[in-house]
């Protein structure tokens, strides 16, 4: 069961970005495994209030409310391994810490490392280029702060190395 609306801002989240956009099919498959292991997933035999979203159909986001359960580690593995499945059914490589995502009009273009500092040396990215910030650590964070200036992200020693 998918409790994503009835979460509160304080849940904690876990942001993991494919390197694509996920297709209709895709995002049906991704949503069932989700809604399924949201309806069991609990800690020390406490149910978690968790719930899940796939933002621009590419980011895939699980929170949990710890203030009415905290996710130990062992929940916290479990969650590894259901976004490990999808990943490896999808091949959409969704442990990939480096990519970044710059949000345009028409959804995000992904780029590698060496790709994002060619786009910056192109001026097809600046400092003031919207991005996500895949370290949010809860709902609110999430709501206000998920999409940022290059400048205010890890993304920023690119600049410097631009210059």
């Amino acid at each position: 069961m998918n409790l994503w609306d009835n979460l509160t801002g304080h849940a904690r989240v876990w942001v993991y970005g494919a390197k694509r956009r996920l297709s209709d099919q895709e995002l049906t498959l991704v949503k069932n495994q989700l809604e399924d292991f949201c309806a069991d997933w609990a800690a020390h035999g406490a149910k978690l209030a968790c719930g899940f979203n796939i933002l621009y159909d590419q980011l895939v986001i699980l929170a949990v409310d710890e203030q009415q359960a905290a996710a130990s580690g062992c929940s916290i593995d479990s969650s590894v391994r259901v976004i490990r499945e999808i990943d490896a059914n999808l091949n959409i490589d969704l442990f990939n810490r480096l990519r970044a995502f710059v949000v345009r009009e028409n959804g995000l273009e992904t780029y590698s490392p060496s790709e994002f500092k060619t786009a910056l040396e192109a001026n097809l990215i600046n400092a003031d280029t919207a991005v996500i910030d895949p370290l949010v650590l809860n709902l609110d964070q999430l709501n206000q702060e998920f999409i940022k200036p290059v400048s205010d992200t890890w993304l920023k020693k690119y600049l410097v190395m631009t210059n």
